[in-house]
This record gives C-alpha cells, structure tokens and sequence, in this order.
C-alpha cells in the first residue's frame, strides 16, 4: 500500500475497553472534528444526524464507527455493532472532505435510489470512503454526513467503481 497522503495521520490504536476507553476516545474525535469547529466540502459546511436514539450519541457519530451486523441471521436481525477497521479511521474524514481535490481522492456525484444523489469521496488506494448528501432549506444549502466506512471486500470495491463508472457528469 502506498503512503498515506501528508494531510492524514495513521489509523489510530485503539486498543482498551470499548465502553470506558475507547468509545469516549472516539466520540472525542468526532466532536473536535464536527462539533466544536466547522468541517467544509468546497466551502459548503458539512453537518450530521443530530438523532440520539437510546444514546447519548448522535446517529451521525453511530454511523462512523459500527457497521450493521446479524445478530440472528434467521430472523434477518441486524444491530450496529463496533467496526474497528471504521472507526479507528475516524480521524481521516474531515481531512479528506477539506483535502477532497487531492490527486489520491476520487470525487464524484451519483444518483442513488430515490433519486437522491450522494458525493463520494473515495481514497481508493487506502480503502477508504466517505459519502456526503446535499441539502438545500430554509437556513440555506449544507451537506450532510452519511457515513465513511473502510472498504473490506472485493465485492464492495467493485460497486464503488461501478459507481465511479457511472457517476453523474
């Protein structure tokens, strides 16, 4: 794998007890880098799923650091459960939205289901993606968070590159 680009830092360890170390670790990363100061894509601000449910986290930490998992394959039962290969990235997202016309960062618009359409900011070379949505209201245009995730599998890398393929031009 190539090196890192110079504007990201090393996958963090992170290694201790999940709920009394290294939840508290994390959630303190995403508050420096979406809270307490403003995250930008092309000078548009970045928000996230300000929705607490059963938590005192938002949905949008949530959706960074664990991944849906079966818990009883069956009934088709799914929770979201901690993604290390994810969350110890979590420090990588801001940088690359704010760093996003980078050679190393493919950047591109497709249209999803629904008609929505979502940006995708992919560093390919080290499996990494973070997908952000337009919204226009009231208080003006924003972007928000919708998730970013360690891209594990073959089969995931070839849908991001066939969307990539058919990405809106």
């Amino acid at each position: 794998m190539p090196d890192l680009p110079k504007f990201l830092q090393p996958a963090m360890n992170l290694d201790g007890e999940w709920d009394s170390e290294v939840l508290p670790y994390l959630y303190g990363v995403f508050e420096r880098d979406f809270k307490l100061c403003s995250t930008c894509f092309n000078g548009i601000i970045v928000l996230y799923d300000l929705t607490m449910k059963d938590s005192d986290k938002e949905e949008g930490f949530w959706h960074l650091i664990t991944k849906d998992q079966f818990i009883d394959v069956r009934k088709k039962v799914k929770e979201r459960l901690p993604d290390y290969k994810r969350a110890k990235r979590l420090h990588w997202i801001k940088p690359i939205i704010e760093n996003n016309s980078h050679s190393e960062i493919l950047v591109w618009n497709y249209e999803e289901a629904k008609g929505k359409i979502h940006t995708y900011l992919w560093l390919k070379n080290h499996d990494f993606v973070v997908i952000i949505k337009k919204r226009r209201e009231k208080i003006g245009e924003f972007y928000i968070l919708v998730t970013a995730y360690y891209v594990e599998y073959d089969h995931t890398r070839r849908k991001l590159e066939d969307k990539y393929r058919n990405r809106l031009r």
